[in-house]
């Protein structure tokens, strides 16, 4: 008897997974809109005396386009173990396409500092892109941030 319910909740189970997982995927596609994207990459952005490894960088991607477009920094995830900026070349290409400034940042991990200060590595990325606006012909005042896991932390805070 004991195997009958077993077995009749593992079905139950296998059902009730394959009916959500069989609804149509949430895949948006970004219509290209730029011809040419270009790529800065290694790009200087804070610099640590105390931190082992001493500077913090970007990859910025930018939309070949006349006139000042926003931009958006993304904050690669790694379990506050590790910040691959290079964890974000698909999406700062694809936001590049769709108009925007792009930029992959990396930021100092546990171990190293408090998830504090990383948060500070956030803000001196904010603070760069503005400062450094005209060159890439950033809108200074429509700055997003965005991340994905610790990055996506990083971002709300």
């Amino acid at each position: 008897m004991l195997y009958k319910k077993f077995f009749i909740t593992i079905i139950a189970a296998i059902l009730f997974v394959s009916s959500t997982c069989a609804a149509k995927s949430g895949v948006i596609e970004i219509e290209s809109s730029v011809a040419e994207i270009g790529c800065h990459q290694n790009v200087t952005f804070a610099q640590y005396f105390t931190w082992p490894e001493s500077r913090l960088q970007m990859d910025i991607y930018r939309p070949d386009v006349k006139g000042k477009v926003p931009a958006v920094i993304f904050a690669p995830g790694g379990w506050w173990l590790t910040a691959p900026k290079v964890a974000g070349i698909q999406i700062c290409y694809q936001l590049a396409q769709a108009g925007f400034v792009a930029a992959s940042i990396e930021y100092r991990t546990i171990g190293t500092v408090n998830y504090i200060e990383s948060i500070g590595d956030v803000k001196a990325a904010v603070r760069w892109l503005r400062a450094n606006a005209d060159k890439f012909n950033i809108d200074k005042d429509k700055i997003a941030v965005i991340g994905m896991s610790a990055g996506g932390y990083l971002a709300s805070m």
